[in-house]
């Protein structure tokens, strides 16, 4: 399948889903008149400010300021770019993720993405069908059954055996069409050291498929099984892959971790992993074989607010957990550090004392402080000043994370007191340090957030036989304070009801409006041809600022029921009172032109200036009378 542009899929995929069953499958929507709600799946909340407007098919949280609409969601929820989250959806519904032609380098660049993927599924299951193979996997079947993995686990993760010779894999790809150094890409094949060619990266090794969060793979790692060589090797990092930003098993553990709400295991390696979700532990995660980074921690953080280390209980293992939790701890996730008896794994620990005692030891893990108190006292015995300024210094990488004054504050008087030292002095000594940290830090290159570009709002082109104008400079102010009810109940109905531009076209004077945006938004509105139907999508199209589109969405969801039957007349009522303020205003400014003329003396200018103020009374008692005539509308809360 092919298509002229990723652009024109995503409209495919706009058209195909439904923003309320997608959403439905991360929060329970309840209905709240025209719109859906629900707590927030992007923030801590109690009382719901998620909506869902099934008619517009967009969101917006009102808690966070999150919106957009199901592709959006998706690139929220799932953390992924707008080409995944195509992808996402397009496996949801049914619908083939077309191949690009690379019209432009977007579309190239996602028919070279779709080109690795295919490739690292092809060679996952190259791997697999060697396990299976009678003569090929023979090896790799009794090695797994010597680490007493059932069949089922073997499947769940993917498991294979890369083979003694130089290019089976490659030798298999080629047959399946496709170019080696695409493979190179993929980080599946490498140049040969001698020669010319390319050989298989992964030769004789057990081999883990790497899958991403949301189940496709992203590399692999593997296993020596004999000779030499480094016993655990990944392939290289590539454009799908970056080890720092990955956590091995989160596809597995995800259900664990969102819907049961377990919080995460972290792990060392990938059979600790495989051992502990045999073993019942189906949270568990590991960060294959470095520390764990801010990245990957920022990451854990979008399943789970607590974290669990179950590292082995050596040196190297409590080193790594102490380096580990600064990033949690900077993620604001609740730690846990749960160490194991010194040369016990998981897998060893679950098959001695059962895999009951191993959810017991995650279960009864202590708080990071308590870890690091019992390591600062096992660092240092003595009781001396300098042994107690060591402790500190272990507590100082985790304290300098926390960023809720209050959490540190709390930290410190725990810590004053742990140590035996006075308050006032160790909070004298942290400000210290910390300023020293802020100080080398603020010297090092930084990467600086790229700028919001400033677009200039530009006047829309009206119809000239309308003579309607936005009374809005290209660079006017937008106005942080939301709409008056009635300028927002008009822009509402002109948003739900294409024949509403027609009536409110003949009647309405923009200089009625207050509101910069809505008066901005109405006049976009009734400047667009009758033959329009798609009013949200017309506008959300010119919203080049995000303060434009936030404005819009409030507006779309200012109303909890919808104006069906009666918006001719909502919309007759609404222009009445409106124009009704419009004239009283007026009359406030011909009033303060009088008391100037009287004070200057100009006497003669006023009989007219009066006479004007006379026709506005008249028109607006008339006009307010006739707006708030007994009719449907008069229940409409504006």
């Amino acid at each position: 399948m092919t298509t002229s542009s990723y652009r024109d899929f995503a409209e495919q995929i706009r058209a195909a889903a439904d923003i309320a069953e997608v959403v439905g499958q991360y929060v329970e929507l309840r209905r709240a008149g025209a719109n859906l709600k629900a707590c927030c799946p992007f923030h801590q909340e109690k009382t719901p400010s998620f909506n869902v407007h099934p008619g517009k098919q967009i969101f917006k949280c009102f808690g966070c300021g999150k919106g957009g609409d199901v592709i959006s969601f998706v690139q929220e929820a799932e953390r992924v770019d707008f080409r995944e989250a195509l992808e996402i959806l397009a496996k949801r519904y049914g619908l083939e993720m077309p191949r690009f032609q690379g019209r432009s380098q977007e579309d190239e660049a996602v028919r070279k993405r779709q080109t690795l993927s295919e490739i690292l599924e092809r060679t996952a299951e190259y791997y697999q069908g060697r396990l299976r193979d009678a003569n090929y996997g023979a090896h790799g079947r009794r090695y797994l059954a010597e680490r007493g993995l059932s069949p089922a686990t073997v499947e769940a993760f993917g498991l294979g055996v890369a083979g003694e010779d130089w290019d089976g894999l490659i030798r298999f790809l080629k047959g399946k069409g496709y170019a080696e150094e695409s493979m190179v890409q993929a980080g599946v094949a490498i140049p040969k050291k001698s020669g010319e060619g390319f050989r298989d990266y992964l030769r004789d090794r057990l081999v883990f498929p790497i899958w991403n969060a949301r189940g496709g793979v992203i590399a692999f790692g593997g296993r020596l099984f004999e000779g030499e060589g480094p016993k655990y090797l990944n392939t290289p990092e590539t454009g799908l892959f970056q080890k720092g930003r990955e956590l091995y098993g989160l596809s597995q553990a995800r259900d664990s971790l969102t819907r049961q709400k377990r919080p995460a295991v972290l792990v060392e390696g990938y059979m600790d992993v495989i051992a502990c979700h045999q073993a019942g532990v189906t949270e568990a995660v590991a960060s294959m074989g470095t520390s764990l980074t801010e990245d990957q921690a920022r990451l854990l953080k979008r399943y789970t607010d607590v974290a669990v280390f179950l590292y082995d209980g050596d040196e190297a293992g409590i080193k790594a957990i102490l380096r580990g939790l600064e990033g949690l701890v900077k993620a604001v996730l609740t730690v846990r550090v749960g160490i194991l008896p010194e040369g016990e794994d998981p897998d060893s620990y679950a098959k001695k004392e059962g895999p009951e005692a191993l959810c017991r030891l995650i279960e009864h893990a202590p708080p990071f402080f308590d870890f690091l108190v019992l390591q600062a006292h096992k660092r240092f015995e003595s009781d001396s000043p300098e042994a107690r300024l060591g402790m500190v210094g272990l507590f100082e990488p985790v304290l300098s994370a926390i960023e809720e004054p209050i959490v540190f504050d709390g930290y410190v008087v725990k810590l004053a007191a742990e140590l035996g030292i006075e308050e006032g002095a160790l909070r004298q000594y942290l400000r210290k340090r910390l300023k020293q940290m802020e100080k080398r830090s603020s010297k090092a290159p930084v990467r600086e957030a790229e700028p919001i570009p400033d677009v200039p709002f530009e006047e829309p082109d009206f119809p000239q036989d309308l003579g309607y104008e936005t009374g809005i400079s290209p660079a006017f102010e937008i106005s942080t304070e939301p709409a008056p009810r009635r300028e927002a109940g008009l822009l509402l109905i002109l948003l739900d009801h294409v024949e509403a531009r027609l009536i409110v076209r003949e009647r309405l004077r923009l200089e009625w409006l207050t509101h910069p945006l809505a008066r901005y938004w109405v006049g976009n509105i009734l400047a667009l041809e009758d033959s329009v139907s798609d009013v949200w999508r017309a506008l959300t199209e010119r919203a080049e600022s995000p303060d434009h589109q936030k404005f819009l969405e409030s507006v779309v969801f200012s109303s909890e029921e919808p104006l069906a039957e009666d918006y001719v007349a909502v919309s007759e009522h609404l222009m009445g009172i409106l124009e009704s303020d419009f004239q009283r205003t007026e009359n406030r400014r011909l009033q303060a032109r009088i008391q100037d003329l009287i004070r200057s003396g100009r006497q003669d200018e006023i009989p007219g200036l009066v006479e004007e103020q006379m026709r506005n009374l008249h028109n607006r008692v008339e006009g307010r009378s006739r707006a708030t005539k007994e009719n449907p509308c008069s229940q409409v809360k504006y």
